[in-house]
Formats: C-alpha cells, structure tokens, sequence
C-alpha cells in the first residue's frame, strides 16, 4: 500500500514502512531482485489472481471469506482490532446506540460487513487518510478502521489529542498472500521463511523501527 502511515507509504525514495521493509527483508532471503506494486484495498486480491504480483504484504486480515480467492501464509506477521475513534468530548457509546449514527472507514475494510447492519450512515472513502481528515475536519463524528491506523489519534504521547477509542471489534491477524496456484513447496519455503523471521526477532525489530 501507499498510504498507510508506518506500514507502507510512497515517498521520494520509494516504499517506507514496517511492511516495505518486510518485503525487502524476504526478497533478500529469497536472492531474488524486489519490485515493488502499490496495491489499495480493493485491487491487492485482484492483482493476485491476475498474476501481476506473487506475493502481497497490505495490511490484509486474513479471514474465511478470503481463503477461496487466496492463499494465505502461515504463521501471520501482525494483529488489529477495528476500533470507533470520536471526539472525547461526546457521550460513550455503546453498540446499540450506532443505528442512529453516522460512521466513516474506508473502501475494502473487512470490517465493514459488521458494521453496516448496525448504523444508521456509513460513509466510505477511498484512502486511509481521507479518513482521518475528515475526522480532524468534523466532516465525520465516528471513524472505523484498524486500530494500527489509528492509535497515533489517541496516544497518550500525542499532546494535542482530542480523540478516544470509542468501541473495538472484530480482532484479525494480518496474512501475506500468495495465488492459489503457487506450488506446495513455494508455500513450504516461505513458511519456512516467516518462521525464522519471527524466530531471530526480525519482526520484532522492523515494527520497531517504524514505531509499530
């Protein structure tokens, strides 16, 4: 992805983030030259099955709905929860009360199936950041999405917050994918890869890096 701040943004120089610098880290373990696709929520599956990636790394929950259409790795790289961020000033809220809000998140959020059933407005938008602005802007009282994306809004280290952690649901691990077609022993060795990453602390240090 190229729009989500610590994970993988688009800069200058190229892809930064914890999960730019994942892909580097496997296309070194793997000897193999990286080139990098930004991909959004709504095309990273796609690509996959239309053989313009091999392997995709973007803030993807790995869920049953997606198994169909993907093969997903093992074991997983990360975990997040959905949470409602709104201003601190308003009322606590509790499930019952969103079928008479409006809620914002973004296009190709997994969550948003729980979500729409249950308020009264979901508004989407395209880019993560969109998101965020229009919460910042008070064009949206609520926003949803992954509390990785979010957290920074709430953080105690944050001096100017005016937002809190409203309600959190649907707690996912994130998976990379490969196609369905990819062979028994690509799977076998990138596991195999992933293991040992999470084995010699590699994960660990790169979410560090990037303040994960």
């Amino acid at each position: 992805r190229g729009d989500y701040p610590r994970f993988a943004e688009i800069g200058p120089t190229g892809p930064t983030g914890f999960e730019a610098d994942i892909a580097r880290e496997i296309a070194a373990r793997l000897d193999v030259e990286l080139e990098v696709v930004e991909v959004t929520p709504v095309n990273r599956i796609s690509k996959l099955g239309e053989g313009e990636v091999d392997l995709v790394i973007a803030t993807m929950g790995h869920n049953t709905q997606r198994d169909p259409t993907v093969r997903f790795l093992r074991p997983h790289y990360f975990q997040s929860e959905t949470i409602l961020v709104g201003a601190e000033d308003q009322v606590s809220l509790s499930w019952e009360d969103l079928e008479a809000r409006l809620v914002c998140t973004t296009v190709g959020n997994y969550s948003n199936v729980v979500l729409a059933p249950d308020v009264g407005r979901l508004m989407l938008f395209s880019r993560s950041q969109q998101l965020i602005d229009a919460l910042l802007n008070e064009m949206c009282p609520l926003i949803a999405q992954d509390d990785s994306l979010l957290l920074p809004l709430i953080s105690s280290e944050n001096q100017s917050v005016r937002f809190e952690r409203k309600l959190g649901f649907a707690p996912v691990p994130w998976g990379m994918a490969m196609p369905l077609g990819v062979s028994a022993e690509m799977v076998s060795a990138m596991s195999e890869i992933l293991i040992e990453m999470h084995r010699d602390g590699s994960f660990l240090r790169l979410a560090q890096d990037n303040d994960v």
